[in-house]
């Protein structure tokens, strides 16, 4: 409030303005004094329009008055202005009253309505970060979507990996049972070789013996035939060697089948060890058989030294008779 201004000067101002004809506001009052806060001219103001009916009942009262002297009559104004002036200060100073404790509930009000704006603010912000966590949230739940995915996927992929791998495992036993069959298969027709090469050689010591047999009736001819038989023999035992070798060549490319089917199915080393044993005793075997010829020959010298001798002891006739 300003220094210098009360509500009766305000009330004077304003009733100066209304004799004047003009309705009193804030700026004319302020003009008319010279003065004043505007908050208080319109407070004070105020209270004017709402005494200004009693006032000009007053004055009414006062113009209508026969005989009063105008001392008197301004006397009792001044005292009646004096009074509303009281009570005006009065009512000012509980109005201030008013106004302070007025002003402290604001203070105070205030000071709850910073605490909270802060407490919103605070609110705010866990909502902000509870907004950002849910995102975060939100986002982790993205990525173990994506992640979940990716192991199904993975999953998925890792079945048909082992799905894969039963059918190539099924495939290798497929492929080692016949390999096995072949290996059987091989191994039969190498016995079957083996004994078909044994009975050849056979009939080859048979023949052999026969014409052994036949060379002692005599001596040239026995010695011409044997020599045809050796011959004979001869080229016979290089075609079993050739046989033998081919029969060999044949065991070895059956090994190297072996070896090979082996090669694609583990476990198959016993088997082919075996038949490596078998080809060697076969091979040991046909080394001991093929001796036999010089055996024969050293047996035929013996008996045509014997033929021989006996010839010389003989006649000649018979010596002529066995020449023809």
């Amino acid at each position: 409030m300003a220094k210098g201004i009360s509500e009766l000067d305000v009330h004077q101002a304003a009733d100066d303005i209304i004799a004047t004809g003009e309705r009193p506001t804030v700026e004319k009052i302020r003009a008319h004094l010279g003065t004043g806060s505007p908050n208080t001219v319109t407070r004070w103001l105020e209270t004017w329009w709402q005494t200004v009916g009693l006032r000009l009942r007053q004055r009414a009262v006062e113009a209508a008055a026969p005989g009063v002297p105008e001392r008197v009559a301004n006397l009792s104004q001044r005292l009646w202005q004096a009074a509303l002036q009281d009570a005006g200060e009065l009512a000012v100073a509980q109005t201030d009253s008013a106004r302070q404790a007025l002003d402290e509930r604001e203070r105070a009000l205030e000071s709850e309505r910073v605490t909270m704006v802060l407490q919103i603010e605070a609110s705010h912000r866990r909502e902000l970060e509870a907004q950002a966590q849910a995102r975060a949230a939100g986002a982790a739940e993205e990525l173990l979507t994506a992640q979940v995915s990716q192991l199904s996927t993975q999953v998925q992929d890792l079945l048909r990996q082992r799905d894969g791998a039963y059918r190539r495992n099924e495939r290798l036993e497929q492929e080692l049972d016949a390999t096995r069959r072949s290996l059987g298969e091989s191994a039969t027709a190498h016995d079957e070789e083996r004994r078909a090469l044994q009975t050849h050689v056979r009939a080859v010591e048979d023949r052999a013996h026969a014409e052994v047999d036949r060379h002692r009736l005599s001596l040239r001819s026995a010695e011409q035939g044997w020599e045809r038989e050796r011959v004979a023999l001869s080229t016979a035992l290089r075609e079993s060697e050739q046989q033998a070798v081919a029969a060999t060549s044949r065991e070895q490319q059956a090994v190297r089948h072996a070896q090979e089917a082996i090669a694609r199915a583990d476990g198959l080393e016993a088997q082919l060890t075996s038949l490596k044993e078998t080809t060697n005793r076969l091979t040991e075997a046909l080394r001991h058989t093929t001796p036999s010829t010089p055996v024969l020959d050293q047996e035929g010298k013996q008996r045509r030294t014997s033929k021989k001798r006996r010839h010389n002891a003989s006649p000649p006739p018979l010596s002529d008779k066995a020449g023809r």
